[in-house]
């Protein structure tokens, strides 16, 4: 498997909203979610030739393509989920991230303390968390939110046996405006990596047959896990606070599932993803810092039914708290980790794409 950081522009609008109302497709996201993102290359490489419509099944539940969120660029620069301990104070509009401080206390085996006024004593604070921000260096501005821009389109339903206007079918939905960047973090099979290159054209969300959600990869860079693990190595210890690029899950069995995994095997994720590299030992995560939201697990394209909806999940940015069985190839595991995440099984499906989890400390949203 290798693994890349793409980047991509929407070269037309793309209708990926919340929630559907009675009048069309509301509330455009903040970012693309791994699932959907995930769906759009598979059925690039399918309609490029590079994939038979029989293996299509086989890739539903195989690694060979596997994405995490993508979030937007600002002026060049990549946001990130915010996190829980970072605030904007609505009186004089400072803005800090006070994760450093949190780290320390977590690292020593105290808990997290949230801070209700800014500096200088006012409590009107405004939470970022888990919207996209960039960081920043400024002592008093030290993130800046980073907003997508939409907006509301109506249009009318066309009668195909009269080829006029339908009675009763103005709709309108939300789109995300053409030449908007996002980048993400991808990893694709051996047999597949030469699909993804710059330029490559991906279709995603609703409309595509009307000429919306049209991707383009605008730049495509290899990732070393070497590289990664030896950046990571001074940071791996028996107690670790990780920062969540994606919403966590867990599952206890097919049925049910859980805010957060309780325990990582590093073991199996990495058998999932195709590593032999011996003990890479084990994830217990004691407490996780973050808002719940809810996760659609999407479509499936093959069987045509619909994947399970999830309520009150640990949302991306949280912050997590964990102790490691360290063993010989946690670094390599910890460093796959941070780029794909580990899979869950829910139901009949398999979700990946989320529990992307990587240290804090060499983080840019956490300093590093």
């Amino acid at each position: 498997m290798r693994f890349y950081k793409i980047r991509m522009k929407n070269v037309k609008p793309i209708i990926l909203t919340k929630r559907r109302t009675e009048r069309g497709y509301k509330g455009p996201v903040e970012s693309i979610q791994s699932t959907t993102l995930r769906g759009a290359l598979i059925t690039s490489l399918y309609l490029n030739g590079r994939i038979e419509k029989d293996r299509l099944r086989e890739l539903a539940d195989k690694p060979n393509v596997v994405a995490s969120y993508a979030y937007p660029i600002k002026d060049g620069l990549e946001s990130y989920p915010a996190h829980p301990f970072m605030y904007e104070c609505k009186v004089d509009r400072e803005k800090i991230n006070y994760i450093g401080d949190v780290v320390k206390q977590l690292k020593e085996g105290g808990s997290a303390e949230y801070r209700i006024e800014c500096s200088k004593g006012h409590v009107a604070l405004n939470y970022a968390h888990p919207r996209p921000v960039v960081p920043k260096g400024d002592r008093n501005a030290m993130f800046e939110t980073v907003s997508v821009d939409t907006e509301s389109r109506v249009s009318v339903g066309i009668s195909r046996r009269r080829a006029t206007a339908q009675k009763g079918m103005l709709y309108e939905y939300d789109v995300l405006i053409e030449n908007q960047e996002f980048w993400a973090f991808l990893g694709i099979s051996d047999e597949l990596s030469d699909c993804i290159h710059k330029d490559l054209e991906v279709r995603i969300g609703r409309g595509v047959t009307r000429g919306h959600g049209l991707l383009k990869l605008t730049d495509v860079k290899e990732i070393s896990i070497d590289e990664v693990k030896d950046r990571i190595r001074a940071q791996i210890g028996e107690r670790m606070v990780f920062y969540a690029l994606t919403p966590l899950l867990g599952s206890n069995s097919p049925v049910h599932y859980s805010p957060y995994p309780k325990k990582i095997d590093l073991n199996d994720v990495m058998g999932v993803y195709g590593f032999k590299l011996g003990d890479c030992g084990t994830i217990s995560i004691e407490k996780v810092y973050g808002r719940a939201r809810g996760f659609s697990c999407g479509w499936d394209m093959v069987r045509n039914v619909i994947r399970p909806s999830l309520e009150g999940i640990a949302s991306e940015g949280s912050i997590v708290v964990a102790r490691l069985n360290v063993r010989e190839n946690t670094g390599y595991a910890l460093a796959v980790l941070g780029l794909i995440g580990a899979p869950v099984r829910v139901e009949d499906f398999t979700v990946f794409g989320i529990n992307v989890m990587m240290s804090i400390e060499v983080c840019p949203i956490g300093g590093g």
